[in-house]
């Protein structure tokens, strides 16, 4: 069965079905992402900002150090059982009721804001290594379209020649022919050229070293359909981790503003302190040289109310920012994901309009075209008119496609799914 030039091309390129088979390109995308995963630079600062987080919240909730005192007098002090000449004291401060939870909770808070960062993090790579891998798609397939076109002039230069010796045609249009192959010509190698910057990208992204070569075509990723604009409002307030990660810092403010009233409330320290004391030339002497010991409790005095005042001030502030914050990217999230959805229902229907419409009609006007100035009944402006119009909309076919999926990728990374990233970093978690 003979295959229309454009579906010739669209098939060569890999793109009739990139956008719909998914078993084709599994593992070339999972592989990258994998690797991104674990090698990412920006994910592995992240990474270890989190585990730092979590290394700080350890080591907090806990009583503070207690305090060993060694004193020895510098004139022994005479007393009726013998001269004291050393002091050895433990101290133990206990704070205020509760306030050692309240600065754990807080330190918690900031370990999981760090880590929904990190989560934050990966969206963001992912989805610069998806645009990434559909940048080297697209510049295969105009590739791949280019190629073809220029084989289809060549033909038309044959067709042009065979009409020039038979006296049906002129010079002038082997020579415009001529200059539509050199145009073409330079078309193929800008996008040969362009290939290097985009695939060293890719290398950044990965942390490979510069010059690595990627030897595969990617095919563009694909999704599930879309959920109802209801439900996509609904998953991004929950699951969006920048949401999260401000929303742990708010929390941990608000740890901060009890932490700073705390600083109100006395301190409670208990100790004990022990004199050695040295035994009298006195035999009979009771109590001669017994040591003693002594109890102590003490309390601090939190009278500077207004240093006390200005810092439960700021953490009341601090909060206050965040909410403020949480406002401001909550609607720039609201905004990306109206506008990625936008993108994503015009790129789809663009790519039908080519893909049903106006790639069919080019084709068989292309191929009609061709046959008319065979046989005379064409001039050579027309068949190159019609053959950049083939050529506009086979372009136009793959942008649109490419749109299409790089804003779903959009959406996806709008309206993340939490197991799936857990999932994803799970072999950095491996890594360590």
């Amino acid at each position: 069965m003979h295959m229309p030039w454009t579906a010739r091309v669209l098939a060569g390129a890999g793109l009739l079905l990139a956008t719909t088979t998914a078993t084709a390109q599994t593992t070339p995308y999972e592989e990258l992402r994998a690797e991104a995963a674990v090698n990412s630079p920006a994910v592995r600062a992240a990474h270890e900002d989190w585990i730092a987080e979590r290394a700080r919240a350890d080591a907090s909730g806990k009583l503070p150090d207690p305090r060993l005192t060694y004193g020895r007098f510098l004139q022994p002090v005479e007393t009726r059982i013998g001269p004291q000449e050393h002091q050895l004291a433990l101290q133990q401060t206990v704070p205020w009721f509760g306030s050692l939870g309240r600065e754990r909770a807080a330190v918690t808070s900031a370990a999981d804001a760090a880590r929904a960062r990190l989560h934050a993090t990966w969206l963001e790579v992912e989805l610069e290594l998806t645009r990434t891998l559909h940048e080297l798609h697209r510049l295969d397939g105009t590739l791949a379209i280019e190629r073809d076109a220029f084989e289809l002039l060549q033909q038309f230069e044959d067709v042009a020649q065979t009409r020039l010796r038979v006296n049906r045609s002129t010079t002038a249009d082997l020579l415009r022919l001529q200059v539509e192959l050199g145009r073409a010509e330079d078309r193929l190698r800008r996008l040969e050229d362009q290939r290097a910057p985009v695939v060293a990208r890719l290398n950044a992204l990965l942390d490979r070293p510069r010059g690595t070569d990627v030897d595969i075509t990617p095919p563009l990723r694909t999704w599930p359909a879309l959920a109802p604009r209801d439900s996509l409002d609904l998953r991004l307030q929950r699951n969006h981790p920048s949401l999260r990660a401000l929303q742990f810092e708010i929390e941990r403010q608000q740890r901060r503003t009890e932490i700073a009233r705390d600083r109100g409330r006395p301190d409670l320290t208990v100790g004990l302190v022990h004199t050695f004391v040295d035994e009298r030339d006195v035999s009979d002497l009771d109590g001669n040289g017994d040591d003693a010991t002594l109890a102590t409790v003490s309390i601090n005095l939190p009278l500077w109310r207004g240093k006390i005042g200005a810092g439960v001030r700021e953490a009341q502030r601090r909060r206050a920012a965040g909410e403020s914050r949480v406002r401001r990217v909550r609607n720039e999230l609201d905004a990306a994901l109206a506008q990625a959805l936008y993108e994503f229902d015009d790129a789809e229907r663009r790519a039908e309009l080519y893909e049903d419409t106006l790639v069919p009609k080019a084709d068989e006007s292309l191929g009609a075209t061709l046959d008319a100035y065979a046989t005379g009944r064409a001039d050579f402006g027309e068949l190159i008119d019609v053959q950049r119009t083939v050529l506009t909309f086979q372009r136009e076919l793959l942008e649109a496609r490419v749109d299409r999926a790089n804003a779903r990728a959009r959406v996806a990374s709008l309206v993340p799914d939490p197991a799936a990233i857990r999932t994803a970093l799970a072999s950095l978690e491996e890594s360590r």
